[in-house]
């Protein structure tokens, strides 16, 4: 299943907008706590459609000051020191008269953190909102998974990083069962081939903390194998080992500081950065207004999106084709006499995610793989057998119906297990494996 958008009020006000705070959604939020909502955003107040950063000239009595190395570059003056610049923030105006400016935008909440797996309150995380699934772009999401059992993997997109990241997404409760992140680790690893700018990383150590986040629910509630890839990294616009070397010299002109800079002059012709223009605002009165535009830092450019975009979705490909897969193998009848026969079949799940993972087992996320046994012969025991080709014990299966089944601990990837029937009577008995994320599949012995 594709979802083009998890957040379309944002990604409409980003793309058809100024392109500020689109990472909310619109569901009014009263940040500032006044009783009025979303009353004081930014202001494009030049109509250019960008919001802009605001600079003051305020000779010997300012924090900043403007670089030797690029005039359009503001660096803070070093402990002690005074400048002549100071900076006003995002363009806007105090619009609710509180004193204060551009503090109560459209929506104000993240609806990444609105999901229903380690939620904390907002005064824990930052944009969590009142209660889990409050929101409605969150709780689509959830009903869809609720009404798609078969779901067994989880790929989102976000926008800078340059990261493949899995749960979870703090670290207070510690680290996955080992079979798990022996899943997660083995399709992240190869993700760092696919996509040679990311890294792979437990969200809480490569990124930050997160509470409520998707992909911990999908995780956590739904058994769901879930990775999360901030698709842009500023790696990608150097990216010989020469260049690199070039960034860490701050004589060089893609320096840290400088790169951003000359990549938007030599490569997108200046499109991204406003130069500093003098405007005379009406409660800071002249000052110069000029920045970055919204596809100046957290987006790809658009010259390069065919590859990010072919990378992202190869990964998500290869993703997908580790999900579970059942497979029927090798069937085998032993006559023991007595009108008693010993039945063998093979299960196989060729693919690394197990059907259920460990984690869901502890969160009873996902249903119960489901083994079955219908024909006309009688089941007397049934059992998993570690090596069919050799002597040895069975593992007897402690269960009254015996011809259904249920496998709480799901089928390992990559493994192909081996089931014993003692069954009296002949004819035909057609064995079948169902599981929420691997499929069904059956085969049929003829017992004589």
């Amino acid at each position: 299943y594709i979802v083009p958008t998890i957040n379309p009020d944002g990604r409409d006000f980003f793309l058809y907008g100024t392109g500020s705070g689109g990472r909310t959604g619109h569901v009014p939020v009263d940040e500032d706590g006044d009783g009025v909502f979303d009353e004081d955003g930014p202001d494009d107040l030049n109509g250019n459609g960008v919001i802009e950063q605001i600079r003051k000239y305020v000779p010997g009595d300012g924090t900043h000051r403007i670089s030797h190395d690029d005039p359009r570059l503001m660096e803070a003056v070093p402990p002690g020191e005074k400048g002549d610049w100071v900076l006003l923030g995002s363009e806007g105006l105090d619009n609710d008269g509180d004193g204060r400016v551009n503090e109560d935008s459209p929506g104000g909440y993240d609806g990444n953190r609105n999901y229903g797996a380690d939620w904390q309150p907002q005064y824990v995380q930052s944009g969590a909102m009142d209660y889990p699934f409050q929101l409605p772009e969150s709780r689509a999401t959830q009903n869809w998974f609720v009404a798609h059992p078969n779901i067994a993997g989880l790929q989102t997109f976000h926008n800078s990083a340059g990261m493949i990241l899995r749960p979870p997404g703090s670290a207070w409760e510690g680290d996955f069962q080992a079979s798990d992140i022996r899943v997660y680790d083995e399709i992240g690893e190869n993700g760092e081939r696919i996509l040679p700018w990311f890294n792979y990383h437990i969200t809480w150590q490569g990124l930050y903390t997160i509470h409520g986040g998707s992909t911990d629910w999908a995780n956590d509630g739904h058994g769901v194998i879930a990775f999360l890839n901030e698709l842009w990294n500023d790696g990608q616009s150097f990216q010989s080992p020469l260049l690199a070397a070039q960034q860490e010299d701050s004589r060089t002109p893609i320096s840290r500081g400088l790169s951003r800079f000359f990549f938007d002059d030599f490569l997108q012709f200046g499109e991204n950065f406003v130069e500093w223009a003098p405007f005379d605002h009406p409660e800071y009165g002249a000052v110069e207004m000029g920045g970055w535009n919204k596809f100046g830092s957290r987006v790809n450019p658009r010259f390069m999106s065919m590859e990010v975009f072919h990378r992202n979705m190869a990964f998500t490909l290869y993703h997908a084709d580790q999900l579970p897969l059942m497979k029927m193998g090798e069937t085998k009848v032993e006559v023991l006499g007595a009108g008693m026969y010993r039945v063998w079949v093979d299960i196989t799940n060729e693919r690394i995610v197990p059907t259920i993972t460990a984690r869901a087992m502890g969160t009873r996320g996902v249903r119960p793989d489901l083994l079955s046994a219908e024909g006309n012969v009688e089941i007397v025991s049934a059992g998993w057998v570690a090596n069919k080709h050799q002597p040895g014990k069975t593992q007897l299966i402690d269960q009254k119906k015996l011809n259904r089944i249920l496998v709480r601990s799901g089928h390992p990837g990559k493994t192909t297990r081996t089931v014993e029937y003692l069954v009296r009577g002949s004819g035909n008995l057609t064995v079948t494996y169902s599981t929420e994320h691997g499929g069904t599949v059956s085969t049929t012995v003829r017992v004589q």
